[in-house]
């Protein structure tokens, strides 16, 4: 009985280490690509100072979404969906190329989620999973205002469809 016990310790250990796996390997292999952010309002105590940001490309028109006219858009609410990326030739900037619902074989994706279809305007609203960046002590403000003014760009990795938040560029 004693030596089970000694090997729960271990045990946890290594999970906490495979559960940073897929971040440190987005990290180290990921491609540096800059995305245009906004603000939206973030207050939370319990967490530190961070800047909650919403990714313009997470507003898509439905035409870039390659799949059958007929089929019902609400049926792909929480599914997975393949966001190919490219660079945009006017600014520094990526956009969303195209929405796919399979996995794509080469070029920079980004796996998302579908949380809204807005029909009015044909616009998928896209969750790419990231939507905060943590920040220095007291700093915070002052990158949420440069974000409200459209001032900030998101430096960000992508490896095999995760993302994650490199930096935040001020103008």
């Amino acid at each position: 009985m004693n030596k089970s016990k000694w090997l729960v310790v271990p045990i946890l250990i290594l999970l906490l280490f495979v559960q940073l796996i897929p971040y440190t390997l987005t990290d180290l292999l990921g491609e540096e690509l800059v995305l245009k952010v906004e603000a939206y309002d973030p207050r939370d105590v319990f967490r530190g100072d961070y800047v909650a940001i919403q990714f313009t490309q997470e507003r898509a028109a439905k035409s870039l979404l390659n799949n059958d006219e007929s089929m019902d858009i609400s049926r792909l609410y929480d599914k997975k969906i393949y966001a190919h990326l490219v660079k945009d030739n006017q600014d520094e900037a990526w956009r969303i190329d195209a929405l796919t619902l399979e996995k794509p074989n080469s070029g920079v994706y980004i796996s998302c989620t579908l949380q809204y279809f807005d029909k009015y305007d044909l616009v998928l609203n896209l969750d790419f999973g990231v939507d905060r960046f943590y920040v220095e002590q007291n700093t915070g403000s002052e990158i949420e205002e440069a974000l409200r003014r459209g001032e900030a760009l998101a430096k960000v990795k992508v490896w095999r469809g995760r993302m994650i938040i490199d930096d935040l560029i001020i103008h």
